[in-house]
């Protein structure tokens, strides 16, 4: 009998077989799909993270015109692949971050408004600028832009051409009538898997602006040298009151109106192997600034920038620069720290000075007078200067000192002074509402320390019975802030900068947060960023500008004492909000978002006065308080679609002579009394209406009200219009007047509905 031989054994190892041939081809097939898929997706994520770091880069040199110092940025050039245990990497992917050299930046047919024609040589023969570009080496991902930087504007360069602006940015080269020009010098270059460091340093910085205009009606150009054309055409696009041509190899942006002032700001930046040049080789030219007590001369760079610490005899052509200005001879060593130099510490220095000092009581009619021992017949009245102080021994007590007289007639010249305090010393000065009546009176037997300083070409002035001692700080004496510094903490609360007073960066506002900080911010802020600023009291000073740039960037200012916005800018891509616990104070003032639909909200617990302000917002405006609200000579207006106004109080409220126009609907709302005296209210769009109610007395004077919606004016108890204009547009939109009491008086109604009265 035959028997066949048991072959199961062979069977098992087909498997195996084909279970590892299996198990081989999925891990080829991984190897070759997957693997390189998940690498591309971490190169792409490296990708956006350079693109972060570079907007790093970038937002330091783009804030360094409004003082900055410049800082330190990583960039990281190349980065890993995941470990894989049965699969292969390539190797690890890398980059490069050069700067190549652009061209130079030209200004033509320009000329200064006020400073000197120096200048302009320099602005034809252009400024000479780099550019930044990083490149990566990605093993996957084809596609991988070069992410290039030029004179503010960060963009991706794709293989195929098409150029992107990196998160969505605008050029900030030209915006309205500002003109912001930063050159960036240097050699570097980085290569290789790890982290670069680009330390960013201020070559010439300030907040200084040159009013500038077309020469001889010809309009004004700039030509930026570029790598990418096209980009820099796309970005100045919505621009209509230029004119943009393109070459091969740079963008010329044209001013149309040539009737127009713009301000130039200008600054210099250097990374890499950049160096600064002395201040002595920096000098370009000299320009005379007056103020309000003085003149100086200021020694600017070619880039309208002070050069501080500069040895006035050892800059070129010294004797040009100062021709028709001042005799070289009469000037100081150096310039200052600021760049300046008084000028009458240029022209001649008197052959004698001496200063006189004392500490005298007030009779009953808060006055003192003292004698001043010297020949009068050696003095002109411009060379007696004289301060004085009241030494107040009560912290409470609001106190100050009036100058009556200074007589020089006679043998025995005198000084006559008078003391004045606070009639009520439990008044907070600093949180007082203004608007609010005050009263003073004079201060008797009070003590006052008089200081009488005497220049004269005499060499034998007598000295004071008592001179020579320094006054008590009376606030007169401000310091100027220290290079890169914006704002300072007011611990001596004068309201200006003193040596030992700490100070603060643009870096150190973009994100503040001290409520100890009584902060006053001097110098202009400019940041491509959010701004968060929250202290213990906050005063924007006069002629100080707080901008951002980019998309959606707020501007949120927080303090729990007095907030002060005076003769200041404040310019937002997104939000904008001033809000403290106690009073609020904008004057002479512009407050104004760009974007869309980004309000403007302003609120506080005590008083709130606007004054001689304009407020435009491109979403909602919103200024509320629970006190008063005093809205003076000021223009409030919205744009876009349906945004409202809604202005409310929780005491008095009161709109002078100002003009309120929204694109919807407008509110006027108080728990007291409202005024409403020589104004304009007004709506536009569709069924806008105007809503003013009052829980008291309800006064509308010399003002038009005109709403495409219904125009309701409502109180809890009298309604008083006098000379006034109401009136409604659309189909059938009335005119409701609520009130116990009605009185009417040459007010004229032009309803497109009816007109109710109800009491």
């Amino acid at each position: 009998m035959m028997r066949w031989g048991d072959e199961r054994a062979v069977t098992v190892q087909i498997g195996a077989v084909l279970l590892l041939a299996i198990l081989f081809t999925a891990l080829a097939l991984y190897q070759v799909n997957a693997v390189p898929a998940e690498n591309e997706v971490v190169e792409i994520e490296h990708n956006e993270e350079v693109q972060a770091d570079l907007q790093h880069v970038r937002n330091a040199i783009v804030s360094v015109p409004g003082g900055n110092s410049g800082e330190s940025r990583s960039v990281s050039l190349g980065t890993t692949y995941p470990t894989r245990t049965f699969a292969m990497n390539p190797g690890p992917m890398s980059g490069s971050l050069e700067s190549e050299q652009l061209g130079d930046i030209e200004i033509k047919n320009a000329e200064p408004v006020d400073d000197s024609d120096q200048i302009v040589e320099d602005w034809e023969e252009g400024y000479p600028t780099y550019g930044l570009t990083y490149t990566p080496g990605y093993n996957e991902y084809q596609n991988a832009p070069q992410t290039r930087y030029e004179h503010g504007l960060l963009y991706n360069h794709h293989p195929n051409d098409e150029r992107l602006t990196v998160d969505g940015q605008s050029q900030l080269v030209v915006d309205g009538n500002e003109i912001t020009i930063v050159t960036l010098q240097g050699d570097y270059s980085e290569s290789g898997q790890g982290t670069a460091s680009v330390d960013i340093r201020e070559f010439s910085t300030s907040t200084n602006t040159v009013g500038v205009e077309s020469d001889d009606g010809d309009p004004m150009e700039i030509t930026l040298p570029t790598n990418s054309p096209e980009s820099w055409s796309d970005t100045f696009s919505e621009m209509t009151d230029y004119t943009v041509t393109t070459n091969d190899d740079s963008v010329t942006v044209e001013f149309n109106d040539t009737e127009r002032t713009y301000d130039l700001r200008m600054a210099e930046v250097g990374v890499g192997d950049a160096t600064r040049e002395s201040p002595e080789e920096r000098v370009e030219y000299i320009a005379e600034l007056s103020g309000t007590d003085s003149t100086v001369l200021e020694f600017r760079d070619r880039f309208n920038n002070p050069v501080s610490n500069a040895e006035i005899r050892s800059i070129e052509d010294i004797e040009g620069l100062t021709e028709e200005i001042v005799n070289v001879d009469n000037l100081p060593e150096s310039t200052g720290s600021d760049g300046r130099v008084p000028l009458e510490e240029a022209d001649s220095v008197p052959t004698s000075s001496q200063k006189y000092t004392w500490i005298e009581e007030t009779d009953s009619d808060g006055e003192a007078t003292v004698e001043l021992d010297v020949d009068s017949n050696a003095l002109e009245q411009d060379d007696v200067v004289v301060s004085a102080t009241v030494m107040s021994e009560e912290d409470s007590e609001a106190t100050f000192a009036e100058i009556i007289d200074v007589d020089l007639e006679g043998d025995n010249p005198e000084i006559s002074v008078r003391a004045w305090k606070l009639f009520s010393d439990t008044v907070d000065i600093i949180g007082l509402p203004i608007g609010e009546e005050i009263e003073f009176d004079v201060a008797s037997n009070t003590n006052i320390h008089i200081v009488a300083t005497v220049d004269s070409d005499e060499e034998d002035l007598d000295n004071g019975e008592n001179g020579g001692s320094e006054p008590p700080s009376n606030g007169d004496s401000d310091t100027e802030l220290p290079d890169g510094a914006v704002a300072f903490n007011d611990e001596s609360g004068t309201g200006q900068y003193e040596e030992e007073e700490e100070t603060y960066t643009q870096a150190d506002l973009e994100s503040f947060d001290d409520g100890s900080a009584n902060l006053v911010i001097k110098r202009d802020l400019l940041l491509d960023s959010d701004v968060s600023i929250s202290a213990g009291s906050v005063n924007v000073q006069r002629d100080v500008a707080l901008e951002t740039f980019g998309q959606n960037n707020d501007i949120y200012i927080e303090s729990e004492d007095a907030l002060t916005v005076s003769g200041s800018t404040v310019t937002a891509t997104g939000e904008i909000t001033p809000e403290t616990d106690s009073s609020l104070e904008l004057t002479d003032s512009n407050l104004e978002t760009s974007g869309q639909n980004n309000d403007i909200d302003i609120e506080s617990e005590d008083a709130l006065t606007v004054s001689g302000s304009t407020v435009t917002a491109t979403g909602e405006i919103t200024p509320e308080t629970d006190s008063s609200l005093e809205l003076t000579d000021s223009n409030l207006e919205t744009s876009g679609q349906n945004n409202d106004i809604d202005i409310e109080s929780g005491d008095a409220l009161t709109v002078s002579g100002s003009t309120v126009t929204a694109t919807g609907e407008i509110t006027l709302e108080t728990d007291s009394s409202l005024e409403l005296t020589d104004s304009n209210l007004e709506t536009s769009g569709q069924n806008n209406d105007i809503d003013i109610e009052s829980e008291d007395a309800l006064t509308v004077s010399g003002s038009t009200v005109t709403a495409t919606g219904e125009i309701t004016l409502e109180t809890d108890s009298s309604l008083e219009l006098t000379d006034s204009n109401l009136e409604t547009s659309g189909q059938n939109n009335d005119i409701i007047l609520t009130a116990e009491e009605i009185i009417e008086s040459d007010t004229n109604y032009q309803p497109s509905g009816e007109i109710v009265r109800e009491t």
